[in-house]
């Protein structure tokens, strides 16, 4: 299931996602949630199942151009066409123990040269219907999922430093193990710092 947090700010946005998974038998494994596209300046990072984010990736490789508007310009032709290859080939995502029925969460993000300002943007759908809703995460907020405090940004933690959300992080782990025993959340922080001209990876800590 997994845990994803993005902060955009005025010239930098900082993207994070665990490591925690699961093999088909309920084995454990640690992997990346969060994949970098440094050529375009811009990183990947989702929650939902490993394989739908490691295929949307490559089509990103292989169609998304050279920056972050390239991305996001085939972003959704991506998703569809991954999801409708899945539905090909017969294969289930529904896994009764982890709740997880094929829905997907990916955030896309990086520094466009264009506008010169940080963009980041979250797609959430079904990989059973195939349709994905998008929407822009603005400069000085932020988006998280799961959020774990009550409705309403207003009600949100700090997410100012890495230990802010390394702290989220945490509670984020503990709610899914409640909710949805079984599912994939924890092991590593992994957070992605974009600026201009520079992008950052570091394995933080433990969550």
């Amino acid at each position: 299931m997994s845990l994803l947090i993005c902060v955009v700010r005025q010239d930098h946005i900082t993207l994070c996602a665990d490591t925690d998974a699961t093999r088909p038998d309920g084995s454990r494994f640690r992997t990346s949630k969060l994949l970098t596209l440094p050529h375009a300046n811009a990183a990947l990072a989702g929650r939902g199942n490993d394989g739908f984010l490691s295929a949307v990736y490559l089509h990103c490789l292989h169609f998304g151009g050279t920056d972050i508007e390239g991305m996001q310009a085939q972003m959704q032709t991506a998703l569809m066409s991954v999801a409708s290859q899945i539905i090909g080939s017969g294969i289930s995502y529904t896994d009764e123990k982890t709740g997880l029925d094929g829905g997907q969460e990916i955030i896309l993000a990086g520094f466009s040269h264009r506008e010169q300002r940080p963009m980041a943007r979250v797609y959430r759908g079904n990989i059973a219907d195939g349709i994905f809703l998008q929407a822009d995460i603005g400069a000085d907020s932020f988006a998280v999922a799961p959020a774990t405090w009550d409705q309403g940004k207003e009600n949100a933690p700090p997410l100012e430093t890495v230990a802010d959300m390394a702290q989220v992080a945490r509670a984020q782990v503990a709610w899914l193990r409640t909710e949805k025993p079984g599912c994939a959340a924890g092991g590593d922080l992994i957070v992605a710092h974009i600026e201009r001209d520079r992008m950052a990876i570091t394995r933080e800590c433990a969550i």
